[in-house]
């Protein structure tokens, strides 16, 4: 028999959310030299601005919104490792001309890096 979720509890505590399996990361341009991301991520501003600088436009700014398919694990240092290449491939995807998206799909365990998902219609 299942237990019955509290009556005072909108969530049921005996269901789990799912796993983050991608990690989503869209990045827009701005003419003002400020860097920021949604969640704020340090790692993912440091990101932003190493590859504006390689890519020689150290002098724009703009905005990150990071993304996921689920619940990331807490504390996993994969997840931010994911995270800030997918950013910077966003800026780079922006900055070519491209839609500014990337989509990066988190490792398994057995895996030592992340892997690019396509890009299709997301």
């Amino acid at each position: 028999m299942r237990p019955q979720p509290s009556r005072w509890c909108a969530v049921d505590p005996t269901e789990r959310p799912a796993a983050a399996r991608a990690v989503h990361a869209r990045f827009t341009p701005s003419e003002l030299p400020l860097l920021t991301s949604s969640p704020h991520r340090a790692t993912a501003i440091r990101a932003m601005a190493r590859t504006l600088s390689g890519l020689g436009r150290g002098y724009l700014g703009g905005h990150a919104e990071i993304t996921s398919d689920g619940t990331p694990p807490r504390g996993c240092r994969s997840v931010a490792v994911t995270e800030c290449l997918a950013v910077a491939r966003a800026v780079d995807s922006a900055l070519r001309g491209g839609r500014g998206t990337a989509w990066l799909r988190l490792p398994d365990r057995n895996e030592r890096n992340p892997r690019q998902l396509p890009d299709w219609n997301r």
